[in-house]
């Protein structure tokens, strides 16, 4: 971890010399003095508002996406509240109704009984459909 691009061996190397230079009872004032004059530092107003435009500049892309993800919202609402919904309704409503009508009339083909001639008609073209297939498993047979 590195506090202004000093690492922490670094940190201990200064203290170290520190105490060489100063001695152990100067190095407590020192120390002392420079505790105060941080304190200070920290407390003060110029240092709180420093730390509050850091912040604010750090949080200050999420702020933006979240600004136009809400404006997003506001006009897909505006563009749901132009849709009506009884027009969507009856449009489902029309479709249903089709596709109930195809659904019963398919079953009443097959229900409902068919005239003689129909019958008659239905089983001819089905003769007609067979013979045509054995004509043709014929000719390919014979080729």
């Amino acid at each position: 971890m590195d506090i202004l691009g000093v690492g922490p061996l670094e940190i201990v190397l200064v203290l170290i010399i520190a105490l060489i230079f100063l001695g152990p009872n100067e190095m407590i004032k020192v120390s002392k003095t420079i505790g105060r004059y941080l304190r200070k530092l920290v407390t003060s107003k110029e240092w709180q508002t420093l730390q509050q435009t850091s912040k604010e500049i750090h949080n200050l892309p999420n702020k933006l996406m979240r600004e136009a993800g809400i404006e997003e919202l506001k006009e897909m609402e505006k563009d749901l509240k132009e849709i009506n919904p009884y027009s969507i309704k009856q449009d489902i409503n029309n479709t249903l109704s089709q596709e109930a009508k195809e659904i019963e009339e398919g079953i009443s083909a097959w229900t409902s009984p068919s005239s003689p001639s129909s019958r008659e008609e239905q089983m001819v073209s089905t003769e007609e459909k067979q013979e045509k297939t054995e004509e043709k498993t014929e000719n390919q047979t014979e080729t």
